[in-house]
């Protein structure tokens, strides 16, 4: 409820964290924890059930160039909270 209430949205709706964006909006993540240890008391990644992890072109980047194409956006395959569905 916390994280829709800060996407002033409801909890079980899909688009609610379904990319980068409105994952650190529902978390209360900003500018200020760029560079943030990940690794600490306050915020931390906790360990969990591995998935199908997956690797695409990263999306609507096309101003990038020859960079644009590179496979440096990851996800976790048959995941329905992956924003884009790559074509795998």
């Amino acid at each position: 409820e916390i994280m829709a209430a800060r996407r002033n949205m409801a909890a079980a709706r899909r688009e609610l964290t379904n990319g980068p964006g409105k994952l650190c909006a529902a978390l209360g993540l900003g500018r200020d924890h760029y560079g943030a240890d990940l690794c600490g008391e306050t915020l931390f990644l906790a360990p969990g059930d591995c998935g199908r992890v997956g690797r695409s072109p990263r999306i609507n980047i096309d101003y990038a160039g020859r960079w644009a194409k590179k496979p440096w956006r990851f996800y976790e395959r048959g995941n329905r909270y992956v924003s884009v569905k790559p074509r795998d």
